[in-house]
């Protein structure tokens, strides 16, 4: 989900590089795609968490949740 954005090709940007293909990235900002991965994942983890603690979300009443035998 937010691995290709903002990664230009090097034909796009016109300096292809001797022995690289053209479409291999010109230049990846790895440290900020591992940031941005973070934030999404934690927002997301936040909110799962708080459904569960707030008790918005049931794990007895989910279609795939466990089933306790009584």
């Amino acid at each position: 989900m937010v691995l290709p954005w903002g990664v230009r090709t090097q034909i796009e940007s016109g300096k292809i590089l001797p022995g690289t293909l053209g479409s291999a990235p010109e230049s990846v900002k790895i440290l900020r795609i591992i940031f941005i991965t973070t934030v999404i994942s934690g927002f997301i983890c936040s909110l799962i968490y708080l459904g569960f603690a707030n008790e918005w979300i049931d794990m007895w009443n989910l279609p795939f949740g466990y089933k306790p035998p009584w």
